[in-house]
Parts: C-alpha cells; sequence; structure tokens
C-alpha cells in the first residue's frame, strides 16, 4: 500500500493548481479577448458565487463518495475550465469557465485536506497534521509567487501561451488524482 503517498500527490496537485500563470495577466488576457471592464470584474464574482453555493454539497459528495473522487473530479473540472480559455474569446463562455474553475474549487476545498489527514490518521501521524497542512499552504504560496513571476516572461512571447502551460499542467494533475489511495 502506497498511502503515504498520498501526502506528496496532495502537494503535486495543489502545487499545480496555485501555479496561475493567468492570475497576474487576467485583466491583459480578458481585454484581449473584447471583454469590457465590467464583464472582467463579473467573472471572478461568478467564480466566488459558485464556489461559495456549492461549498456544503460538495463536502458531502466528498464524505459520501470519497475524497479521492472528488479531487479527481476537481481536476477534471480545473481543467475543462482552463481550456475554455485556452479555446474561446467569449464572454459567455468564460462564464461557463468559471463555473467549471468554482465547482473544481469547491470539490477540492477541504478533500485535499482531509486525505492528508486520514493518509496521517492511518499512518499513526496525525499528530503531524498541521505542519503538513502548513506545508501545503507554503507549497502553495509559492507556487504562487513563482508562477507570476514565470508569467511576466511568457507574456511577452504570447498573451495566451500562460494559459496553455497551465492549462497543460491542470491536464496533467488528472492522472495524479487518480494514483490517490
Amino acid at each position: 500500500m502506497h498511502l503515504k503517498h498520498n501526502i506528496n500527490k496532495v502537494f503535486i496537485i495543489n502545487g499545480i493548481r496555485w501555479f496561475m500563470l493567468l492570475m497576474p495577466i487576467i485583466v491583459l488576457f480578458f481585454e484581449q479577448n473584447g471583454l469590457s471592464l465590467t464583464q472582467i470584474m463579473l467573472l471572478p464574482a461568478i467564480y466566488s458565487l459558485t464556489v461559495a453555493i456549492l461549498e456544503i454539497p460538495s463536502g458531502f459528495f466528498a464524505d459520501t463518495y470519497g475524497r479521492k473522487k472528488s479531487i479527481i473530479l476537481s481536476t477534471i473540472f480545473y481543467s475543462l475550465g482552463y481550456l475554455i480559455f485556452s479555446f474561446s474569446n467569449d464572454f459567455n463562455i468564460f462564464i461557463v469557465a468559471e463555473i467549471l474553475l468554482g465547482i473544481g474549487g469547491s470539490l477540492i476545498s477541504g478533500s485535499d485536506s482531509a486525505i492528508m489527514y486520514d493518509t496521517l490518521l492511518e499512518l499513526n501521524k496525525e499528530n503531524e497534521y498541521s505542519k503538513i497542512e502548513g506545508k501545503s499552504y507554503a507549497i502553495g504560496n509559492f507556487s504562487e509567487a513563482i508562477a507570476g513571476l514565470i508569467a511576466s516572461l511568457l507574456v511577452v512571447i504570447s498573451i495566451y501561451l500562460p494559459v496553455y502551460i497551465h492549462t497543460l499542467l491542470l491536464i496533467l494533475s488528472i492522472p495524479i488524482a487518480f494514483t490517490l489511495v
């Protein structure tokens, strides 16, 4: 049983998820795609509303069907949302992308922490949970910071390159989620 590898897999999934190359340039990206400032501001609101509405149902899903399934679906929804960003330039389609990202965000919210705690519990190391959770947050923060630096270099080549790269990384997180125990 490779239960002990769950922690590193969650670290990788969260690192990829927070490696948001699009965030530092999102306004420019949306402007490039013809969106007004009002439309640009509505999109993150739609994402946040989706996460808020689905937070409890997604937690129920994870508790009922399993944290692994919840994380797998999360990686799939995130990938689909970014695929839409990669190949669309329509505000209404971007709304669909934000809803998909919100579903993905709600599905992983808590499931990642719960699977880490469950893993530590099975390994009789639950006293290490705070340290492991802190490390997970640190990985996410460093990943986001590094993505910001890299995005500033990639955008010189193409405004779409950060989106394409992050989409590819998100797609690669799907098989990692499938290997969780």
